[in-house]
């Protein structure tokens, strides 16, 4: 996994836990525990981004480089 994949990783968690429509705090818990452990300091902006409909799985999961980035995403 290279740092080039902590932000895709971190939106791709918060979009799974938006996924339902409604984001809880154990959701809320785990994408904080992956931002805090990739250390991206961008999750306000991630979070606009997805409630703009700007940042989508399909086009975050790509940007992955190998399948260990894939595995943590």
């Amino acid at each position: 996994m290279q740092t080039t994949d902590h932000a895709p990783i971190i939106a791709i968690a918060m979009l799974a836990a938006r996924a339902d429509g409604v984001v809880d705090s154990a959701e809320q818990r785990a994408v904080d525990a992956v931002a805090a452990r990739l250390g991206h300091p961008d999750v306000e902006r991630f979070a606009q981004q997805i409630s703009a409909g700007q940042l989508r799985v399909q086009d975050l999961a790509p940007a992955l480089s190998d399948k260990e980035a894939r595995r943590s995403a």
